[in-house]
This record gives structure tokens, sequence and C-alpha cells, in this order.
């Protein structure tokens, strides 16, 4: 998903059996990456089935040729895989990335890096990863706890300015909600349209978290940016009448909001019924661009 302006947010997915494989266009490989290599560096390296492989470097030549010989031993299985450095990846010293909401602070972040940590993530239910200002969403198949009204709340009292830009630094976890959060503190602060980008293929979930993009977006919109302080009471006649109608606007006012909030998500199951077809990936996939 990406918000254009200053904020965005990728969205794409994962099946239910995650495979570590390659992307058909490979992200070319830094020449500080090996130029930094040594024995007994942890790497990734390209398998002939287009997927990657942790190893260690048992050795290698010290210096910047790209096309230097490297061998590693795999950590699967402990056999040697001789290579170009150019196939060859430096790996973090991190084994459990939960604790790592922005891959933008890991040393090394390429391809191989990026899918493993994701991977481990998604594995521990952890959906949700940002990777400087783009929120990575995976379909997890399954219905999870994080969409509840004291969600809403939790990311609509974050004191993180929208202009912050450093995602490494907010409190909250990685979330959608926080993505609607700054575009709508956005929109209230500056006064500009905002628009949020969710991309992804078939079955990556790019429906289900615009709904959950337009339930943060109408709860909060519902709820006045300054509530109204509390008026203190006159003892007099009309004073009870007045406050009265003061009360009575407020309820109508809260109920009109309610009703368009409930009226606006409800539209969904109306026009998926009539929008939606199946495809290979997706059994109920939005035809609606």
């Amino acid at each position: 998903m990406q918000r254009r302006q200053s904020r965005s947010e990728k969205e794409t997915r994962s099946g239910a059996r995650f495979k570590l494989a390659a992307a058909h266009k490979r992200i070319p490989s830094p020449t500080h990456i090996w130029t930094a290599m040594e024995t007994g560096a942890r790497v990734w390296i390209s398998s002939s089935e287009d997927q990657w492989q942790a190893g260690v470097i048992d050795d290698c030549r010290d210096d910047d040729d790209a096309n230097s010989a490297v061998r590693v031993r795999l950590d699967e299985d402990g056999t040697h895989v001789c290579t170009s450095a150019a196939n060859v990846y430096l790996r973090n010293d991190v084994d459990d990335f939960v604790d790592v909401p922005n891959l933008i602070s890991l040393q090394y972040l390429h391809e191989p890096e990026l899918l493993h940590a994701v991977c481990n993530r998604y594995e521990q239910n952890v959906i949700y990863t940002y990777v400087g200002e783009i929120l990575l969403s995976f379909n997890p198949f399954q219905r999870l706890n994080l969409y509840t009204p004291a969600h809403i709340q939790a990311y609509a009292a974050s004191t993180v300015p929208a202009t912050d830009s450093d995602t490494s630094s907010r409190s909250l976890p990685p979330h959608v909600f926080a993505i609607a959060a700054i575009a709508y503190q956005s929109l209230c602060d500056d006064r500009m349209n905002q628009s949020i980008l969710v991309s992804g293929e078939s079955g990556a979930g790019k429906t289900e978290n615009t709904k959950l993009l337009m339930q943060y977006l109408t709860a909060v919109g519902a709820t006045p940016a300054h509530p109204t302080s509390p008026t203190p009471h006159v003892a007099s006649p009309s004073s009870g009448r007045r406050s009265k109608k003061r009360s009575a606007g407020a309820t109508s006012t809260a109920a009109s909001s309610h009703d368009i909030q409930t009226q606006i998500l409800q539209t969904n199951p109306i026009l998926e019924a009539f929008g939606n077809a199946r495809t290979v990936r997706n059994d109920n996939s939005s035809r609606f661009g």
C-alpha cells in the first residue's frame, strides 16, 4: 500500500506455505557485499532451482573481483558449493525477526534476506512488516484478532506525527491501521487530499485490506477531532431544556455518523455479489480494478 505524498505501503501475499524462492528479476549484488566477504561469514547463495540457501563461507579470495570463486558450506546438509562472489549475499546475524518491525534497520537488506525475514515473521503470525515507509502485508489465511475497536483507538491515539518518516521509531507494531492513521492525520493537518495505494496479485488480500482501511477511516471520521469540553451548569429555569437539546443534538449526530459508517461498510457484500469472480488463486476475487 502506498499513500502518495510521503507515506507508503505495499501489499503483497504469501501462500499458506511460503517458499523461499528468488524472483525472476534478482536485485544486483552491490559491490560492498562481496568486498566484505571473509571466511566464516554467514551468507545466502542462489541454487540451481531458483531458490536461496543459507550457508557459511569456507574459503574465498581476498580481492574485489565479483567473479572470484567462493566455497560455501550449506547449513542444511553440510555439503560444499563453489560459486562466484556475485552469487553470494551476506546474511545478518539475526535468527528471529519477530522483534525487527522495520527491515530497513538491518545491516544487510537484499532479496534473500528480505524473503527470509518476512517468512520468519509470517510463521509466527506476524503478517505486517515495514520496509522503510512501505508496509508488507501477507495473507494469513486465517482470522487474527488484530482489528478490534481497541486496535483502532490505539493507532488513532498514536503520538507519532504524520511527518515522521522513521517508522522504526513507532511504539506500535506495523499495521494497516497505521497507514490509515497517517493518511487521516495528514488529511486533517495539511488539508490536502490523500491516496493509499494497495497493490498485490490475485488473492493477496487487497480487498480485505481496503475494507480494513475503510473500517478505520469511518470509525475515526465519526469521532470529533476536538471533543467539546463540558460547559458549567448554570441554575436557571431554561438551562435544563437547553442541556437536553444539546444532548439530543449530540446523540443525533453520533447516530447519523454511525449509520453512514455502517452503510458504507455494508455495501461491500452487495458489490462483491455482482463484481467478484473465481480465479486460480482466489475463489472470491474482486474484479473492480
